[in-house]
């Protein structure tokens, strides 16, 4: 083979090796928007519930969305992980071997099921809605959900006839309780006279059982109003519906529904989500016992009023938001739990501890239906 010959061979190759490297840049240019991006942060979110399901599910899933998108995060979730269900876990190690490094337990009892794992994971940060759990890579968060309860407790207080309220709640855990009791305080502060009838459902997903409650304590307590906190109150709005009595919502509002669903208590998670994740992306997450945004943070309201909530209520509204807006919260002054005990008072006034995790009392005004 004369040189001439390998030379524009050599030649050849090399114009074929350029053609190829330029092809791989401009198909990787072409692409750039399609190709898995492992160098972003990556977090993940462990949801009880079908992501797009209305209510506690999607309501958590979108504000945990829109954060991520704020901070040029990638979000990893995995949904229906129901509580005590075996699958904990193992959702939670498919997330982080898909690279979550910042992991979202979004259902009171997950940590319950994962105190080995997280200590076995060190490196991970879990934030924990429970704050049942110490260690040092997990870290509490909840909203002021209590602030809203007190607001639709006030409107439920102004409606009823029968001074007779229910109240469905998921399970007897400092988190619904705390939720009843600023409900029963503010039916009180407008209506003395009124009781709040509560069952408990022991699941956050049992709409079966949630309706037949619902009947009960319509055809048996005389209720007129009725209220929930359940991952789901699509059953007991119906229900409420039929019976033509009042509702009032949880995370939950029905676009086009009979004036008789007068408003429902709103959480607007992005906030709050958001303030963890840039504390995250600066590495000062522990600066903070826990993290808890409120009404004053436009983050836990009620939904829009149907024309049943008048302006009356809505004048009354406006003098309690003020207590929020002024810095007060509603757990102030002397309170007695419904055995008469003195729980709350200027000499022991309620900490945050306190508030969201030894809140094991109800106020006078509560009935427990078993």
């Amino acid at each position: 083979m004369s040189r001439k010959t390998i030379a524009t061979d050599m030649h050849i190759l090399l114009m074929r090796f350029a053609f190829a490297l330029a092809a791989v840049f401009v198909i990787s240019i072409l692409l750039k928007d399609f190709v898995f991006d492992d160098s972003k942060i990556k977090v993940g979110i462990l949801l009880p519930g079908d992501v797009n399901e209305r209510g506690w599910n999607n309501e958590n899933y979108k504000g945990v969305s829109a954060a991520c998108k704020a901070n040029g995060l990638e979000l990893l979730y995995k949904d229906n992980v129901p509580e005590f269900s075996g699958s904990v876990e193992l959702a939670v190690d498919w997330l982080v071997n898909a690279g979550a490094k910042t992991v979202f337990l979004s259902s009171y009892n997950y940590s319950k099921s994962l105190e080995n794992y997280i200590k076995d994971h060190p490196d991970i940060e879990f934030f924990d809605v429970s704050s049942k759990l110490h260690l040092k890579n997990v870290t509490p968060y909840f909203v002021r959900v209590y602030q809203a309860r007190y607001l639709s407790g006030i409107i439920a207080g102004m409606k009823t006839v029968t001074s007779r309220i229910g109240y469905i709640a998921a399970i007897d855990n400092q988190e619904n309780n705390r939720s009843i009791a600023a409900f029963t305080m503010g039916v009180k502060s407008v209506n003395p006279n009124a009781t709040v009838y509560v069952m408990y459902v022991n699941s956050w997903n049992d709409e079966a059982t949630a309706k037949a409650y619902a009947k009960n304590l319509i055809t048996s307590k005389r209720v007129d109003v009725i209220t929930c906190q359940q991952n789901q109150s699509e059953a007991i709005e119906k229900t409420t519906s039929e019976f033509g009595i009042y509702f009032i919502g949880f995370l939950y509002m029905v676009d086009g529904a009979s004036d008789h669903m007068l408003t429902s208590v709103k959480v607007n998670w992005a906030p709050l989500y958001k303030e963890i994740l840039d504390a995250v992306k600066k590495g000062s997450v522990h600066d903070k016992e826990r993290y808890t945004l409120g009404y004053s943070d436009g983050v836990v309201g009620l939904a829009p009023f149907s024309a049943k909530v008048d302006t009356a209520i809505i004048n009354r509204l406006r003098r309690a938001e003020k207590r929020f807006e002024d810095g007060r919260d509603i757990f102030e002054g002397n309170i007695y739990d419904y055995h008469k005990n003195l729980v709350v008072s200027d000499r022991k006034p309620i900490s945050d501890v306190d508030l969201f995790e030894n809140f094991n009392w109800l106020p006078l005004g509560v009935e427990i239906l078993r």
